[in-house]
């Protein structure tokens, strides 16, 4: 699941660290354990069929990537399987998995999140919080590397220092960039230890000459020695609170507009995004009749872009600035079958049996933890006929997927997207569908 090769070695099972399958290596223990040991290679003897050299200048000791090691067509087919090993792990047989899907495989991230340290800006190295200098990102839009070097000329010509995060000091801690693919146009937040940035103006002035496509600029505060990237506070410093991203419309050829803030959650892989909402419209397989529950809705992008295929939308979401922004989003493409709800998904979804308001469908789209059994057994008890789960995390669904088993629900398949190229992350589209018209007790040790 991490994206290392497995070998043997005297019958110990060895995990090396940016292998290929195929691969004869030369290696370095570097720990062992009860049941298996890790290594890391030293050269490459032979290489397999799938290996091929990586573009990335600083790909070997980077750690925002781990796969570009391997053909785009062996990274697909390595997170299909990763999902079928997910599944049997899970004791979850005869549920068919697609090919993964696969999205463009080089500048599609379109939010970037650069670490300040001393002159440079750039990423984490592997396993550790140094700092690898670089010239650009290659699966980052085009556009954030070039925020990326106007912002490392702004901060050197300030005087701003950077963080240190073993004494603590410093001002300047991370510079996030967020790119609309459809309007090419951006967002920036300087995030900082204190809201006292002297030559502020200046450092915005420069910034927009050298990206004029710039149309937001922002200050996030944040004086606690954490590993949190974001503060609690942002303020805007110029430009727009906001940009325009376009999404298009499953099964049609429209788009809808979403403001996006410079902290709000939005997918990083506008592709990918949409492939998994056509997936979801197609799953959910919805008649004009139906009213479509959305749990963790976030900023209702699915939502709304589902709702012209149902009668009514409800979603749910406990983060409120999340609910104001769908809510906002609703009323920017003149969505008026959807309404949103603060609160946690467990707490909101018996208030709404109570009201008598029951849903056709659902939409499931949780954090990595995946969803509260309390969520799932209230879907069974209100018989929602079909449930789509969409997950960032093949372990929690099959677990989920099997107390849906024990409710009283098949899955009928899984289509993996790859959201993230060159990296190990998949994203999960599950259709699920009542199969028994009983509702059993959830088995308590297997939640």
């Amino acid at each position: 699941m991490g994206g290392d090769a497995i070998g043997r070695l005297e019958d110990v099972v060895v995990f090396v660290e940016r292998g290929a399958s195929g691969d004869v290596v030369d290696a370095s223990i570097t720990e062992v354990r009860a049941n298996f040991a890790r290594a890391r290679i030293e050269s490459v003897v032979s290489g397999g069929e799938e290996r091929i050299e990586a573009p990335c200048p600083i790909y070997a000791d980077c750690g925002g990537c781990q796969l570009q090691h391997l053909k785009y067509e062996a990274q697909l087919a390595h997170k299909t399987r990763m999902v079928e090993d997910a599944l049997r792990l899970g004791k979850l047989q005869g549920v068919p998995v697609h090919a993964c899907i696969g999205t463009p495989e080089w500048g599609y991230r379109n939010k970037m999140q650069l670490v300040a340290s001393g002159r440079e800006l750039g990423l984490y190295a592997r396993h550790s919080h140094r700092v690898v200098p670089m010239e650009k990102c290659l699966i980052a839009h085009p556009l954030a590397n070039e925020i990326r070097d106007a912002a490392a000329a702004g901060i050197a010509q300030a005087g701003w220092s950077t963080w240190d995060e073993a004494a603590g000091t410093g001002l300047v801690r991370h510079v996030l960039a967020r790119v609309s693919e459809a309007r090419r146009e951006a967002l920036v937040a300087l995030i900082v230890s204190r809201d006292e940035l002297p030559g502020l103006d200046a450092f915005v002035a420069g910034l927009v000459s050298r990206c004029p496509f710039v149309a937001g600029v922002f200050v996030n505060v944040n004086p606690s020695r954490t590993n949190v990237i974001l503060g609690r506070k942002t303020r805007r410093a110029w430009g727009r609170d906001h940009m325009v991203e376009e999404v298009l419309v499953p099964g049609t050829e429209e788009r809808m507009s979403f403001h996006v803030g410079p902290t709000t959650f939005f997918q990083v892989n506008l592709h990918g995004l949409e492939a998994v909402a056509s997936v979801a419209a197609e799953s959910l397989r919805a008649k004009p009749s139906d009213t479509l529950l959305d749990a963790y809705c976030g900023v209702g992008v699915m939502a709304l872009l589902l709702a012209s295929k149902v009668r009514r939308v409800v979603g749910i979401e406990e983060v409120s600035d999340a609910v104001e922004a769908a809510r906002a989003n609703a009323r920017l493409n003149n969505v008026r079958n959807a309404e949103f709800t603060c609160g946690k998904v467990e707490r909101e979804l018996p208030k709404l049996a109570s009201w008598h308001r029951h849903h056709d469908l659902a939409l499931l789209d949780p954090p990595r933890k995946g969803c509260e059994p309390a969520v799932l057994e209230r879907l069974a008890k209100t018989r929602v006929r079909r449930i789509v789960y969409v997950s960032c995390n093949p372990a929690t669904l099959a677990r989920d997927l099997g107390i849906l088993s024990g409710l009283g629900y098949a899955c009928e398949e899984i289509q993996p997207v790859d959201m993230f190229p060159q990296t190990t992350h998949v994203e999960c589209v599950a259709s699920i569908v009542a199969a028994r018209a009983t509702t059993p007790k959830v088995d308590r040790r297997q939640a």
